[in-house]
């Protein structure tokens, strides 16, 4: 059984804002513990920066390179294995402004943080969303959800100002309703 439940669709626990749920089984916290100490090692190391800049929108940002180089040492050290499980997947067909086709992803995955002693926890389901011309789109869904994934589990900080802090002003479409 697991010892921690991470879900974003409310099955029971407390509810935080952002719709995730915590769930509490403590049947044996070891792999608790272990998370534990590779935050305190991410966070002594002054955890992973926003090094890299998308081009075209200015913003910085983690690549998932950034993820597993950090933890790659860490998770051996502290005895935890992570292992993705697909939940749920839609694939949809786009067409370019080229008429090419374009791959839609949107999958579910749920992460099992497994300590070598047997006790888990899993994570999700967090959702990937990617999209790609030729066969990427299903990998980087992956790659998108395990940084999430390990982000919120190991707590990662970050030295670069959240651009979740900023705002945005919307209008609404008058032939959806949607804003």
């Amino acid at each position: 059984r697991p010892s921690l439940v991470l879900v974003s669709k409310p099955k029971r626990g407390f509810l935080f804002e952002g719709g995730i749920t915590v769930a509490y089984i403590m049947s044996n916290p070891s792999v608790l513990q272990a998370i534990s100490n590779v935050t305190a090692d991410l966070v002594a190391s002054g955890g992973i920066s926003k090094d890299r800049k998308n081009q075209q929108q200015g913003y910085t940002f983690r690549g998932v390179e950034d993820f597993l180089n950090a933890l790659a040492p860490l998770l051996p050290k502290h005895g935890i294995v992570i292992v993705p499980r697909l939940v749920r997947r839609e694939l949809f067909e786009r067409t370019t402004a080229k008429g090419s086709v374009m791959y839609h992803v949107v999958a579910e995955y749920e992460f099992g943080f497994n300590a070598t002693d047997g006790s888990s926890i899993t994570v999700g389901p967090i959702v990937g969303e990617a999209m790609d011309m030729g066969d990427k789109a299903h990998n980087k869904t992956l790659s998108m959800a395990y940084k999430y994934a390990c982000m919120i589990t190991f707590c990662i900080p970050t030295s670069v100002e959240d651009g979740d802090g900023e705002a945005h002003e919307t209008i609404t479409h008058a032939a959806s309703g949607v804003r």
